[in-house]
C-alpha cells in the first residue's frame, strides 16, 4: 500500500474554518492518500467535529497534536493578524517521531494543483525545501532586510509558508531547538528566525508554482514569466494584512480559489459572516449607545440597513427615513418586514445627542450627502462603506428573513401556477389545441418546406434520420407542429451526422442558406437555416453506448460522464469557438473526449443510445435503450410522411415525463419571430419551394442557376 502524503499545518481555533479549506483544496486535487498533522494551538472540540467530517472522503486522516501555548511559545512574539500558532511549524517535525518526510503549509492558502508534485519534489540532502521570496527580484535581494537580521548578502531569503520537510534530518539537528531559541533571543516572527537558521541559502530552492501570490504576479515577473506560472501553479498563497485575505476582500484577485474550496466545508457560513463580523459588532456597540436611529437614504441601501436593523432587533430604535427633499407625491411613510417608517427631509428631523444617524446611500452621492448632515449638525453619524454593505448583506438575520420572504412569494406563485396546470389538463384536451396563427403560422410554413427539403436529400444520400425533441412530441400528440413551436428538431447517429455538414453545404450554401455548427453559445450542433429568416432546423448527434439502461446505477453513472464530456469539450473548446478565439469549429475533439470519458463501444454490444457531448442542454442528458429508437418507423407530420424512433412514446416519456399534460416549465416558441422582425415572408416561401422541386426532380447539388 502506497504511503500516504504527509501534511503538517498549525491553527488555533480562530483559523480552523481555514485549516478546513486548505483541506479540502488539497484533497480535490490529489488522488493519494494523506495524513494530516494538526499542531491543536486551542481548537475547540465543536470546530475539531466539523474538521473530522473531511475524513469521510476515506482518502485522509487527521491527527491532533496539542501543544502547550505557554510553555512552548510564551517569550515569541505575535502580531494583530496572527497568533502565536505560527510557530507550531517548529515543533511539529520533532513531535511527530513517526514520520520522515512532511509538507508544512501555511492555513491561507489554496492548493489548485496535485500535492503529490511537491511531494515528489527532491531535497538534495537538504533539511527543507522553499520557495524564495519573490519580492527578492525586485528590491536589491532584500539587502536592507538581510543586514538588519545579519543574514549573508548572498543568501536568497525564503517564504516560511510552505515547506517540504525531512524530519528526519530536522530532528538530527536539533532544528526545532535552534527555532526556539532564536524566536526567544531575537524577538523575531516565524519568517525571519527561518532565514537565520537556514542562512548561507542551505535549503533546497523550490520552483515558484508552489507559492503563487497574485498580488505580486504584475510586479515581479515579466508578462510572459506571468503566464507561464499561471499555467504551472500548484499553491495559491495570499500573505499579508487583513486586506489581503480572500475572507475579508471579496474582490481579491486570485481569492476565487479559495471560495471555491470554502462552499465545500462545514464553516462555509462562518466564513461568509466573519468578513463582516467586526463591522456588525462594532455597529451594535454604537447602537447600544444610542436610543434611536435615523437612516439617510430611503433607496436600495437605505431599506438594506432597514432591514438589517429590524432583524437584529432595532425595532424601536428605528426611527425615521431623512431624505435632502421630497418630491411632489413621494410616500410619507415606507414598509419594512411589516413596520411603518416615516419618511422626514434631513433639514426637518429632530436629531438630538441620542440619536444615531446612519447615511446609507452608495458611494456615488456620498460626498454630496456628507455636505448636508455637517451643515445640519448631526453629531452621531456612521457612513456607509463597502465593507459596512457587504456585512449587513452577509448578515445571517436579514439573509434569513430574505429568503423566507422569497420562499413565500414563490410558494404562492407554484400554488397559483399548480391550480392553473390543473385546470388546463382537465378542462382542455391538449391534441385540440387550436393551431398557430399569424407570424407564427408563417413560421411553421417555412420550416415545414425546410423539412421537406432535409427530407429530400437524406433520402437521396440514404441516410437515416428522426424527428426529435418538441418535433416528434408535436407529431406524437397534434400529427405537425406542436402550436406554439417554431422551428425543427431532428436526429441522427454519429456516423450519419458526421456526413451531413459536407452534404449540406454542398446541397445548400448555393442556395444561400447558412451550414453551421457551434453557433449556439451552448447547443454546438449543425444547424440549417437563411441569414436573416426565422426557418431553423437543427440536427441532433447521437452515440452508441454498452451500458443497459435497465441498471439504474450504470445508467445515473452515464449520465454523470456525460456531463463530464459536456464540461470537458465546452471549457476546452466550444466556448473558445463561440468567443471567436478559434476559427474552425473542434469537431476532432469530440472523439477524442469521448473516447477518454466514456471509453469505446463495441458493435456487438450495442446497447443504449445518448445525446452527443457538442449538444449541450439544461436537461437531464437522454439515454434510450436501442430497442427504443431502432428500427426507425414512419410517422404522419403536417401531412407528409417522415420518420420517428421506433418506440415513440416511450423515448417522449425519458425526455418529458408526461408529454400529453401541458409543460409547466414554458408554454412558447424560441422567440425566433421577435428575433427576425420585418423579414420578407413571401420571399422566403418561394425560394424554400425552388429548392424543394430542384431536389425533388432530381436536380444536381450546387447548381448555379440556383443561387440566390
Amino acid at each position: 500500500m502506497t504511503e500516504p502524503i504527509v501534511v503538517f499545518m498549525s491553527s488555533d481555533d480562530e483559523y480552523a474554518p481555514f485549516a478546513a479549506t486548505t483541506m479540502v483544496s488539497i484533497l480535490e486535487h490529489t488522488e493519494a492518500s494523506v495524513k494530516f498533522y494538526v499542531a491543536d494551538c486551542g481548537i475547540s472540540e465543536r470546530n475539531k467535529r466539523r474538521l473530522l467530517h473531511i475524513q469521510q472522503s476515506g482518502r485522509c486522516e487527521i491527527e491532533y497534536v496539542v501543544l502547550d501555548m505557554e510553555a512552548l511559545f510564551r517569550d515569541c512574539v505575535e502580531r494583530t493578524w496572527i497568533s502565536k500558532a505560527m510557530y507550531g511549524r517548529y515543533v511539529l517535525p520533532q513531535l511527530a517521531k513517526n514520520e520522515k518526510r512532511a509538507i508544512y503549509t501555511d492555513l491561507d492558502v489554496a492548493f489548485v494543483g496535485d500535492i503529490q508534485q511537491l511531494w515528489d519534489e527532491p531535497l538534495e540532502g537538504c533539511t527543507i525545501g522553499a520557495v524564495p521570496s519573490q519580492r527578492g527580484r525586485i528590491n536589491r535581494h532584500y539587502q536592507e532586510y538581510k543586514l538588519t537580521n545579519g543574514l549573508d548578502p548572498e543568501h536568497d531569503v525564503f517564504m516560511s509558508g510552505l515547506l517540504l520537510i525531512d524530519c528526519e534530518k530536522w530532528r538530527e539537528e536539533g532544528i526545532t531547538e535552534r527555532l526556539l531559541e532564536v524566536s526567544r533571543r531575537e524577538l523575531l516572527l516565524d519568517q525571519e528566525t527561518m532565514n537565520i537558521v537556514f542562512d548561507h541559502n542551505r535549503y533546497q530552492k523550490l520552483d515558484a508554482k508552489y507559492c503563487v501570490i497574485y498580488k505580486l504576479l504584475n510586479t515581479c515577473f515579466l508578462p510572459e514569466e506571468k503566464e507561464a506560472l499561471l499555467r504551472r501553479q500548484v499553491i495559491v498563497h495570499y500573505p499579508g494584512g487583513n486586506e489581503w485575505k480572500p475572507w475579508n476582500n471579496p474582490s481579491l484577485w486570485g481569492g476565487e480559489f479559495f471560495w471555491e474550496t470554502a462552499q465545500k466545508t462545514e464553516f462555509y457560513q462562518d466564513i461568509l459572516q466573519r468578513g463582516g463580523e467586526q463591522t456588525m459588532e462594532a455597529l451594535e456597540k454604537e447602537l447600544e449607545r444610542h436610543d434611536s436611529v435615523m437612516i439617510y437614504g430611503a433607496g436600495e441601501i437605505g431599506m438594506l440597513t432597514a432591514k438589517t436593523l429590524l432583524s437584529l432587533h432595532c425595532r424601536a430604535r428605528v426611527t425615521a427615513f431623512l431624505v435632502s427633499r421630497r418630491s411632489a407625491g413621494s410616500p410619507a411613510r415606507l414598509d419594512v418586514c411589516g413596520t411603518e417608517i416615516p419618511v422626514l427631509e434631513a433639514a426637518e428631523a429632530a436629531v438630538d445627542e441620542r440619536t444615531l444617524v446612519i447615511a446609507a446611500v452608495s458611494s456615488l452621492w456620498m460626498r454630496e450627502i456628507k455636505r448636508n448632515i455637517q451643515g445640519l449638525g448631526f453629531r452621531h453619524v456612521v457612513y456607509m462603506t463597502p465593507l459596512l454593505e457587504r456585512a449587513l448583506r452577509a448578515n445571517r438575520f436579514y439573509l434569513a428573513q430574505e429568503v423566507e420572504s422569497l420562499t413565500r412569494h414563490v410558494q404562492k406563485l407554484e400554488k397559483e401556477m399548480n391550480g392553473l396546470y390543473a385546470l388546463l389538463n382537465t378542462a382542455t384536451d391538449i391534441t385540440r389545441c387550436r393551431p398557430a396563427a399569424g407570424e407564427l403560422a408563417k413560421v411553421q410554413q417555412a420550416n415545414i418546406l425546410l423539412l421537406d427539403i432535409f427530407h429530400a436529400i437524406c433520402r437521396r444520400e440514404g441516410i437515416a434520420y428522426w424527428l426529435d425533441w418538441g418535433t416528434l412530441l408535436g407529431a406524437v400528440r397534434h400529427g405537425g407542429f406542436i402550436p406554439w413551436d417554431d422551428d425543427i428538431d431532428v436526429a441522427m447517429m454519429r456516423e450519419e451526422y458526421d456526413r451531413m455538414l459536407p452534404l449540406l453545404r454542398r446541397y445548400l450554401e448555393p442556395w444561400g442558406f447558412v451550414i453551421s455548427e457551434g453557433r449556439g453559445y451552448l447547443n454546438q450542433v449543425i444547424r440549417i437555416d437563411l441569414e436573416g429568416y426565422p426557418a431553423t432546423l437543427d440536427i441532433w448527434p447521437y452515440d452508441f453506448s454498452e451500458v443497459d439502461v435497465g441498471d439504474p446505477d450504470a445508467r445515473e453513472d452515464l449520465r454523470e460522464k456525460i456531463h463530464l464530456c459536456h464540461k470537458a469539450f465546452f471549457n476546452r473548446y466550444a466556448a473558445n469557438y463561440s468567443k471567436g478565439k478559434l476559427k474552425v469549429f473542434p469537431r476532432n475533439r469530440i472523439e477524442e473526449i469521448r473516447l477518454e470519458v466514456l471509453g469505446g463501444c463495441d458493435p456487438s454490444r450495442r446497447r443504449s443510445i445518448h445525446g452527443g457531448i457538442e449538444a449541450i442542454t439544461y436537461e437531464e442528458p437522454s439515454i434510450f435503450a436501442v430497442e427504443d429508437v431502432f428500427p426507425l418507423r414512419p410517422i404522419r407530420w403536417e401531412g407528409r410522411e417522415t420518420f420517428a424512433p421506433n418506440r415513440a412514446e416511450q423515448y417522449l416519456t425519458v425526455i418529458y415525463g408526461d408529454y400529453m399534460s401541458y409543460p409547466k416549465m414554458k408554454v412558447g416558441g424560441h422567440n425566433n419571430i421577435m428575433r427576425h422582425k420585418n423579414y420578407d415572408f413571401d420571399w422566403e416561401i418561394k425560394l424554400l419551394t425552388d429548392v424543394k422541386l430542384s431536389l425533388e426532380s432530381g436536380a444536381a447539388p450546387g447548381k448555379d442557376e440556383g443561387k440566390r
